[in-house]
């Protein structure tokens, strides 16, 4: 009814536009199909001449007619006796009800859909929400407890009965402190990720959706209401209808305002408005509801004024709370794109619970004045002394140069004081950085010594102009800050993309020096090394062309440096490097080359192993050289060579950590080590040996040192990633034996771990793998719970990520056969659950995208292997659906899965006529043979049944 006084009202306004004899054949045609809608208009036009007052009269009439309502006030409505009226909405009525029997007593809150409002559509909606309602089960959300329809055939929902007050009136009558609301806001974010898991998005929170009692519980309130049906009145905000759309303005996402897709980002805005108010007292924004220019202005491009601003100058102590890390953390969440705030709900809480803990927050750029403070206050004592020794360096050294520059008459007294400041500048970098790199804990130790000689540096250049002493001291410093910023390989901060500007910016001030001084070994190895790191993170964030092409033109800088005087040892361990690279990089366009040059990196760090014995990085990079032919002798099939190499490498990496045992490096590469030991023994997702139990001995042993150096230096985002990956590995291998409730336990850990990562991270393509690859098996380990709801969820995710990054690359193998992996696992799940036409839907799409796989530059064999296995699933999706299905349909549902049964075990025949399967692939075979005799002696069965 909502809908045709809405016609009715346009029809009206279109008519009055036109001249009175044009009326009548515009509404023959306008209202063809309604003549009680003629009616309406008709009589609205007739009293258009009248004054202001009639038309308004006219209008309201008709409003009221059109949205009737009954008191239900002593109705008895299924179980429960209608108390009295509490709230009134648009189109629906919730009335304070009790069970009304000798059951139990019991007080609710029944919602009714008002009369007039019951068309199909609307009761559509209802309907949804009450089947949204009843899948959300959590302590901050109010229940859903029954539901039904009254004698007039109008439905309505039985809910939770709250009894509390809005969270923002609650934290004023209480009195709360800042710390004690994000505690309470905290837990509202608990409930609104539990909702966002459940695939629920509910799209207008606001204050008066959120009651907290009076033991100060928050209840949430109309889940999935804003999308479904309209909410109870709320008489501290209104609520507008903008093309369709309801929305509550002040909470409403620029999205929701231009009427965008909106997904949960929409609710990470409306919880950062909430925060805001709950912090400050006033709202984030003030709008004009019935303005529609006026609302998208204000809340599409006016931004938000930091909440510390809001605070009234008197209140000085309040003012300081908020601002840095508050002020960042809800501008963050309440972003004009939807891209740029905080990926998910569990992120902002985790922000908010950082801030609260003292720790660094993701929402504030890490300045040195910032991550200083933070570092100072939790290690007041050690970094006294630590702070001793970088003052004494920097300071002294400014006063150095500060001298030399206010006493110009003496250019020669200048001219050796800056050679004293390079001389302790290089000491710093490459003397005392260099020492600490490899201990436990130092990352933010780094970063402040590189920091601040960085930032000294930055000074001293502009009153020492152009000295090429200092700037190679300069480019040096940059190199050394992209370490510890993003390096992936060993311990830093997680910046890559910060790394990738200081390796950049390096490179911009030793290009110069690198051309005009090629017999300098010393600023050409420092060049050198600079595009090394570059070419690293090219091929990290996925642009291993873009890493080849930097490598082959730098080889033969290179080849120089091994012909100038004593730079033989440096120009070999170099060249080594970038073999390495090249092995790494190109995998995926030109797998031919890929040994090769692995085993040119192997020979040449073995070299310098055996010459210099005393050079434990040698010692490591030959280490490194057989892990990497062993990795890539895993992917061309070769398990027993790659499982040699592995261990010759945990043989060197044990004796190295055995010399140093506080060397994280060392530790790291071990742990490393063992990973790779542990996937060729029984891996699941790559070639392995079958051994399961062996592979399970050699991981624990991987995570037992990833905890020891990530607890040592939560700081180092290497040691996070690590510790992640191994756990996800446990995870992995524990799944299919009796440790399911273990495995879900360890594989979410690593998918929390491995989500913030990747949001601090959001470049780096092998974090991104990482992490899709946990959600899948987060997914398994769940749907082997029975939870299939929540698997489905974790396939989604884990199959949008592969997605994503076919979109960055199409040709990026790992990504398409974690999508094949993904979107098979979905369709099973989806079956489990009982959603026979989406699984069968999902699985025809998953053989398409195979079939198709020879267009993304897939190899015959592996778009082969892949059609097999999604052919395969497939065959399984169809025996497990003729489980479910009543006796008329299950010979249809066996026949179907016999056919494509066969269809898989020939394609694997056929590959392994061609040469010989690898395990995963005869796990395959193995299997598909397995189900196919199944469904032949059921069908055969049947058969012999049948009258």
């Amino acid at each position: 009814m909502s809908e045709n006084w809405e016609r009715i009202q346009n029809l009206f306004l279109e008519a009055l536009d036109l001249r009175p004899e044009e009326r009548s054949s515009f509404l023959d045609t306008a209202c063809a199909d309604d003549a009680d809608i003629r009616r309406e208009v008709e009589s609205l036009i007739a009293h258009d001449g009248a004054s202001e007052r009639l038309i308004a009269d006219a209008l309201t009439d008709t409003a009221e007619s059109l949205f009737e309502s009954e008191d239900l006030t002593a109705a008895r409505l299924g179980a429960w006796r209608v108390l009295q009226e509490i709230g009134r909405g648009g189109m629906g009525t919730v009335y304070l009800a009790s069970r009304d029997d000798d059951e139990f007593q019991k007080r609710v809150a029944i919602k009714v859909v008002k009369g007039g409002m019951d068309t199909a559509e609307v009761l559509n909606r209802f309907r949804r929400e009450r089947q949204i309602l009843a899948q959300l089960d959590h302590i901050y959300i109010a229940r859903l407890i029954d539901g039904g329809s009254t004698s007039q055939g109008r439905p309505f929902l039985v809910m939770e009965y709250v009894e509390g007050k809005p969270i923002d009136v609650y934290c004023r009558d209480e009195r709360l402190d800042v710390e004690a609301r994000c505690g309470l806001f905290l837990k509202v974010c608990e409930a609104v990720s539990y909702a966002h898991r459940n695939l629920v998005i509910h799209r207008d929170l606001k204050p008066g959706n959120i009651l907290v009692t009076a033991g100060g519980l928050p209840k949430l309130l109309d889940f999935g209401v804003a999308r479904l049906v309209d909410t109870e009145y709320d008489s501290g905000s209104t609520h507008t209808v903008v093309a369709g759309r309801l929305m509550t303005p002040e909470y409403a996402s620029p999205e929701q305002v231009r009427g965008d897709l909106v997904g949960t980002a929409s609710d990470v805005y409306a919880l950062g408005a909430i925060l805001y108010e709950l912090l400050t007292g006033a709202k984030a924004q003030s709008v004009d509801p019935h303005s529609q220019t006026e609302l998208e202005r204000v809340v599409c491009e006016t931004e938000v004024q930091p909440p510390s601003v809001r605070i009234g100058a008197s209140n000085t102590r309040l003012r300081r709370r908020l601002s840095g890390d508050l002020d960042n953390i809800v501008l963050m969440a309440m972003r004009k794109e939807a891209g740029r705030r905080y990926s998910s709900v569990d992120l902002f809480a985790e922000d908010v619970g950082r801030h609260l803990e003292g720790r660094t927050v993701t929402a504030r750029p890490p300045s040195i004045g910032y991550r200083f403070g933070k570092f100072a206050r939790r290690n007041r004592i050690w970094l006294a002394a630590a702070s001793l020794v970088v003052v004494s360096l920097v300071g002294g050294t400014w006063a150095a140069l500060s001298q030399a520059h206010h006493a110009r008459i003496e250019q020669q007294r200048a001219e050796d004081r800056l050679s004293q400041t390079v001389e302790l500048v290089n000491h710093a970098l490459f003397g005392v950085h260099d020492s600490i790199a490899r201990l436990p804990g130092a990352t933010e130790s780094r970063r402040q010594l590189v920091k601040s000689t960085l930032d000294y540096l930055e000074k001293v250049s502009k009153d020492a102009g152009n000295d090429e002493r200092l700037r190679k001291a300069l480019g040096a410093a940059y190199y050394r800050l992209g370490d510890l910023q993003g390096y992936p390989f060993a311990p830093n901060l997680g910046d890559t993309t910060g790394a990738m500007k200081s390796y950049r910016r390096s490179a911009e001030i030793l290009d110069p020096l690198h051309r005009s001084h090629p017999n300098d070994a010393e600023t050409q190895l420092l060049w050198l090394q600079t595009q090394g790191r570059i070419a690293g993170l090219l091929s990290q964030s996925g642009d291993s062309d873009g890493a080849s092409k930097l490598i082959h033109d730098s080889l033969p800088a290179a080849e120089a440096l091994a012909r100038l005087p004593g730079a033989e040892v440096d120009a070999e361990h170099i060249q080594g490097e970038f073999y390495s690279l090249l092995a790494n990089a190109p995998a995926r366009h030109d797998p031919v080359q890929a040994l090769p040059n692995a085993r040119r990196y192997l020979e040449i760090s073995s070299s310098l192993a055996a010459r210099f014995p005393d050079r434990s990085d040698f010692v490591l990079d030959q280490s490194d050289g057989y892990a990497l032919v062993g990795r890539i002798l895993s992917r061309q099939g070769d398990i027993h060579g790659a499982l040699e190499n592995f261990l010759q490498s945990v043989t060197i990496r044990e004796g190295l950590v055995k010399a140093h045992p506080n060397d994280v490096v060392y530790k790291r590469n071990l742990m490393i080590g063992y990973g790779h030991v542990g996937d060729t023994l029984g891996s699941p997702v790559v070639n392995n040996l079958g051994d399961r139990a062996g592979a399970r001995s050699y991981y624990l042993k991987a995570v037992a040192i990833g905890e020891e150096i990530y607890k040592a230096d939560p700081n180092d985002q290497t040691a996070k990633f690590d510790l992640a990956a191994g756990l996800q590995r446990l995870g992995m291998i524990d799944l299919p034996m009796s440790r399911s409730a273990e495995s879900f336990a360890v594989l979410q850990r690593s998918a929390t771990m491995l989500e913030s990562i990747v949001a601090n991270d959001p470049n780096n393509v092998a974090r991104k793998r990482m992490l899709a690859i946990t959600l899948e098996y987060l997914g398994r380990s769940r749907q082997s719970l029975g939870r299939y709801s929540e698997a489905i969820t974790n396939f989604q995710r884990s199959l949008a990520l592969a997605d994503a990054l076919l979109v960055v690359d199409p040709a990026d193998r790992v990504a398409l056969s974690q999508a094949f992996a993904s979107g098979r696992a979905l369709a099973a799940a989806m079956a489990l659950a009982g959603d026979r036409v989406g699984a069968l839907r999902q699985a025809q799409t998953t053989i398409a995208r195979a079939q198709a796989a020879l267009n993304q530059g897939t190899d015959a064999r592996s778009r082969q292997r892949y059609l097999a296995e999604c052919t395969l699933e497939l065959g399984s999706i169809y025996e497990i659906l003729a489980k479910q299905s009543p006796s008329s349909r299950q010979r249809y549902d066996w026949d179907a899965a016999r056919t494509a049964l066969r269809r898989a075990v020939s394609i694997l025949d056929t590959l392994a006529g061609g040469s010989k399967l690898s395990s995963v692939e005869a796990t395959d075979q193995q299997q598909a043979r397995k189900l196919l005799a199944t469904a032949d002696r059921l069908l055969s069965a049947s058969q012999t049944s049948s009258p």
